[in-house]
């Protein structure tokens, strides 16, 4: 059963690629086989802003027991050259996104494509990995506020049109930015959430359970380390590990708690000069069977582009009192 729905999952990678624009024959090898590279993707983030590159991860693990080659067309002159790494992006309809590769638009040879580049080698020993990222807003024209998949394929070496898939699909969303309103003749100003906004609206999503809003206010990969549960199984695991490690976390921060949040209060926010780091001191009262529970937070948010993103928290518990 296991063999039919890897011959199944390789042969449709075959016939997606082969629909897309500017897509070539490929040749996969006997699904029997043991690759010898497994493929995955990452995201920080499964919502991000319009003003956000959307930047997608993808990890080549050497999944054999001796060191592997492949080439590389993607050169640091043609970064997006979408030749040796090839992410996917389609919406809920299995419609790809329109793509802007100049090559793929005009339905180029790829073979053609590649005579110019000239390609280089990469080395990986047994188990070890490699990240190659790259901004999907420079490959594909995305609208907001629809949801996209994302799947990657890898070429080992492009001239000779084998392909792997990636073992995983991840979904993501482009929004209007928080804060930010439409340009129009009177009101074209730029605005910007302040640290102590982000919180309340972070705040507001766990409260209401809108798990979209309140992982677009944190990053998780700094987060968990506010966690001791997490922090030592993440720091001490590979690229494809800490893929699992992260969804687990972030289930563990959705789960139903009994102690929910009744009400809080912002008490102090403090920037540093550089405007690099912010720190916000919160009072949240939290349910308890016999009295409320209160704690006073101290969340760290960074800058990330024009956004402040909370990346540690801390929690002590100060006093209950009657209900």
């Amino acid at each position: 059963m296991k063999m039919r729905k890897y011959a199944a999952y390789i042969c449709s990678a075959a016939v997606i690629l082969l629909a897309a624009p500017g897509a070539h024959a490929v040749r996969v090898e006997d699904p029997a086989e043991k690759p010898q590279f497994r493929v995955t993707i990452s995201m920080d983030r499964y919502v991000f802003t319009e003003d956000d590159q959307v930047i997608v991860n993808m990890v080549i693990h050497n999944n054999s027991d001796k060191k592997e080659s492949f080439r590389v067309y993607d050169t640091s002159a043609r970064g997006n050259a979408y030749t040796t790494f090839q992410p996917m992006v389609m919406d809920a309809g299995g419609r790809e996104a329109e793509s802007t590769v100049p090559h793929r638009m005009m339905n180029r040879d790829f073979k053609e494509v590649l005579r110019d580049i000239e390609p280089r080698e990469v080395t990986l020993m047994p188990n070890e990995t490699m990240l190659h990222t790259l901004n999907l807003k420079s490959v594909y024209d995305l609208d907001l506020n629809t949801e996209y998949r994302v799947k990657g394929y890898f070429y080992p070496d492009a001239m000779e049109k084998t392909v792997l898939m990636s073992e995983n699909t991840l979904t993501f969303k482009i929004v209007r930015s928080p804060g930010q309103e439409r340009r129009t003749v009177i009101a074209g100003i730029r605005r910007e959430l302040a640290p102590t906004e982000v919180v309340v609206l972070l705040l507001n999503a766990e409260r209401d359970g809108n798990w979209n809003n309140f992982f677009k206010y944190l990053r998780a990969e700094k987060f968990i380390n506010a966690y001791p549960q997490f922090v030592q199984l993440y720091s001490a695991a590979d690229e494809l590990e800490k893929l699992k490690i992260i969804e687990d976390f972030n289930k563990f921060l959705m789960r139903p708690r009994s102690d929910y949040i009744k009400d809080y209060s912002v008490i102090r926010e403090s920037i540093r000069d550089d405007r690099t780091e912010a720190y916000v001191d919160v009072v949240v009262k939290r349910y308890a069977p016999r009295k409320p529970v209160s704690y006073r937070y101290r969340y760290t948010l960074e800058k990330y582009r024009d956004f402040w993103l909370c990346t540690d928290i801390e929690a002590t518990v100060t006093k209950g009192e009657s209900r």
